[in-house]
C-alpha cells in the first residue's frame, strides 16, 4: 500500500514536470519566434545548395524515369541488361536538355516582350496617368471631391517623378547592388543544386536502399512501413499537386492571353503571366493578380478597367468551378478554412514561396495527425468519422458505447 502510494506522488510530479516544462517551451517559443526564425532562416540559406539539388532532383525524376523506362530501356535493351548507368546517363542527359531549352525559348520569348512593355509603360507614365485622371473625374460632380482626386493624382505624379530623379539615385543603387547580389546568389545556387541533382538522380536507388537500411537499423519493421507507406503518400500529393496545379494555371494565363488580344486590351503578355502565376496560389491567386493587372489597364486604357474586372471574375468561376476540379480533382482533402489557415501561417514564415507549398505541406501533415487520430480510436474502439461526434452527448458508464442524440 505504501509503495503504491508512493508511485502514485511519482507519477503527479513527473505530470506536474511534464507540464510546467512544457508551459515553458511554449512560453520561449512565442517570446522568442522572431529570433528562431532567423536561426532557421540562416540555416536555410546554408543548406539552400541542397535544397535546390532535392527539388531539381524532384522535378527531373519524372522525365528521367520516363527516357529510362519507357524509351531507352526499349530501344536498347541490352545496353540496359549490361550497362544500366549508360541508360540513366542517357536519360539524364535528354532531360536536362529538354528542361534547358524550354527555359531558354521562355526566357528568349517572354523576356525581350515584356521588357519592352514595360519600357513603354516607362516612357508614356505621364501621359497616362493624366488619361486616367481625366477619365475618373468625369464621374464626379462635386468640387471637393475632384480637388482630392487631382491631389491624389498629382503627389503620384511627383513621388514616381522624385523615385525616378538624381535625387533618388543612391537608393536606386543600392536596389540595384542588391537586385544583382540576389540574382548572382539566385544562380549560384541553382547551378550547384543542379549538380547536386545529377548525383541524387544518378545513385535514387543507392540512396534509397541507404535511407531503409538506416530507418531499419533503428526503429521496429511496422514504423518503417508507416514511414515508407507517408513517403509515398507526401510524394503523391505533391506531385499531382504542382503538376495538376501548373497545367490549370498556364490554360488560365493562355485564356487570360486570347480574350486581352480579343478585346484590344493594353499589355496582354504582362498581363497574362500575372494572371497565370498567381493562379498557381490557392485562394488568394486571383485577387492577387487582378488588382496589379486591374491597376495597370486602369492606368492605360481606364474604360477597359470595369469589362477587365467582370472578365477576371468570370474566369476564376470558370477556373474554380469547372476547369480547376477537373484538372485537380481532390488533391488536398482540405477544407477552405485550413486552406486559408496554411496559406496565411506559410506565407508568414516562407513569403510568397509558403502561399504556393503552404496547403499541400499542411495537408500532408492533416493527413498524418487524422491518421494517428483514427488510429488511436480504433484502439479505444471509437468512432472515426467526425460527423458522429456531432450527434455523441455521453457514454454508457456499462458498456462504454457512446450514446447518440436522438
Amino acid at each position: 500500500m505504501k509503495e503504491k502510494f508512493k508511485n502514485k506522488y511519482i507519477a503527479w510530479g513527473t505530470t506536474a514536470f511534464c507540464v510546467l516544462a512544457a508551459m515553458l517551451l511554449l512560453y520561449f517559443l512565442i517570446a522568442k519566434w522572431r529570433f528562431l526564425l532567423l536561426i532557421f532562416k540562416k540555416i536555410l540559406s546554408i543548406f539552400a545548395p541542397f535544397i535546390y539539388g532535392f527539388v531539381i532532383a524532384y522535378l527531373l525524376n519524372p522525365a528521367v524515369n520516363f527516357f529510362d523506362q519507357k524509351i531507352y530501356s526499349q530501344i536498347l535493351p541490352n545496353v540496359k541488361k549490361n550497362k544500366p548507368k549508360i541508360i540513366r546517363i542517357l536519360a539524364l542527359a535528354t532531360a536536362t536538355i529538354i528542361f534547358i531549352s524550354i527555359l531558354v525559348a521562355s526566357f528568349f520569348l517572354l523576356i525581350p516582350s515584356i521588357i519592352r512593355s514595360i519600357d513603354t509603360l516607362v516612357t508614356n507614365f505621364g501621359t497616362y496617368l493624366n488619361d486616367s485622371k481625366e477619365f475618373v473625374l468625369s464621374f464626379v460632380e462635386t468640387d471637393s471631391m475632384k480637388e482630392l482626386i487631382d491631389s491624389a493624382y498629382k503627389s503620384i505624379y511627383s513621388n514616381s517623378v522624385k523615385w525616378l530623379n538624381a535625387d533618388n539615385l543612391e537608393g536606386v543603387f543600392f536596389a540595384i547592388r542588391d537586385g544583382i547580389v540576389s540574382t548572382f546568389v539566385f544562380l549560384y545556387n541553382i547551378v550547384i543544386g543542379y549538380i547536386i541533382s545529377i548525383y541524387i538522380l544518378f545513385d535514387k536507388e543507392k540512396f534509397k536502399a541507404q535511407i531503409k537500411k538506416l530507418l531499419f537499423s533503428i526503429l521496429s519493421k511496422e514504423k518503417v512501413e508507416i514511414i515508407l507507406e507517408n513517403t509515398r503518400y507526401t510524394d503523391r500529393v505533391f506531385a499531382d499537386f504542382f503538376s495538376a496545379k501548373l497545367i490549370d494555371s498556364a490554360i488560365v494565363g493562355i485564356i487570360c492571353f486570347i480574350f486581352m488580344v480579343l478585346f484590344n486590351w493594353p499589355y496582354p503578355l504582362i498581363v497574362a503571366v500575372i494572371v497565370g502565376v498567381t493562379n498557381i496560389i490557392p485562394y488568394f491567386g486571383p485577387f492577387i493578380g487582378a488588382i496589379p493587372s486591374a491597376a495597370l489597364i486602369l492606368l492605360v486604357k481606364p474604360v477597359a478597367c470595369i469589362p477587365f474586372l467582370i472578365f477576371i471574375i468570370i474566369l476564376q468561376q470558370f477556373d474554380g468551378n469547372i476547369l480547376g476540379p477537373k484538372i485537380l480533382g481532390s488533391k488536398t482533402g482540405l477544407s477552405s478554412f485550413w486552406v486559408l489557415f496554411s496559406i496565411l501561417v506559410f506565407s508568414k514564415i516562407f513569403g510568397f514561396i509558403g502561399m504556393i507549398i503552404g496547403v499541400p505541406i499542411f495537408s500532408i501533415v492533416y493527413s498524418f495527425v487524422n491518421n494517428i487520430l483514427k488510429r488511436r480510436l480504433k484502439e479505444k474502439k471509437l468512432p472515426q468519422d467526425s460527423k458522429d461526434y456531432e450527434r455523441i452527448v455521453g457514454f454508457n458508464k456499462k458498456t462504454g458505447k457512446p450514446i447518440y442524440q436522438k
